[in-house]
């Protein structure tokens, strides 16, 4: 399994505490990497994932954010549902902190051999084509008729 050498950043945000912007948690944690977690909803709608954020080490914050969230960050993941115009992201910009997409953050423990495929459904297309735009990945897109296929690897050098 690759270490966290393979991630350039020893501390990232991650803003969204839905299913995605949790697997993302997990996933930095799992290679060493510290995370802080950021969410708009008020912490009570997350107090299970706050039990679970204590035992990873993970700093959440919940509520209306704050600037100085950003503090000691090195790197953003940002979740589909979060507006690249939200002024968070726009600060992280500001700052030159990177931006990178969930599908991004995958591909830095992908084999570099191996492509990866990752099949969506029409609706988590949209975020996931956002994602793509800019980042060290490409992508193929073809159908089925019911349901949208995706093929994603890392951008030849």
């Amino acid at each position: 399994m690759p270490s966290k050498n393979s991630f350039p950043y020893s501390r990232v945000l991650v803003f969204g505490a839905a299913r995605s912007g949790v697997g993302a948690m997990h996933l930095l944690r799992h290679h060493g990497i510290d995370v802080v977690l950021v969410d708009e909803r008020p912490a009570m709608e997350f107090r299970s994932l706050i039990r679970r954020l204590r035992r990873l080490y993970v700093t959440p914050y919940f509520g209306p954010i704050k600037e100085d969230v950003l503090r000691g960050c090195k790197a953003m993941i940002i979740s589909p549902g979060i507006p690249l115009t939200h002024k968070l992201v726009r600060e992280a910009q500001e700052r030159n902190i990177p931006i990178i997409s969930e599908v991004e953050l995958a591909s830095f423990w992908l084999s570099a051999d191996a492509a990866q495929r990752l099949l969506m459904t029409a609706l988590g297309t949209r975020g996931l084509l956002a994602a793509l735009a800019g980042s060290h990945l490409e992508g193929i897109l073809a159908t089925d008729g019911t349901r949208l296929l995706l093929e994603v690897r890392r951008a030849s050098k």
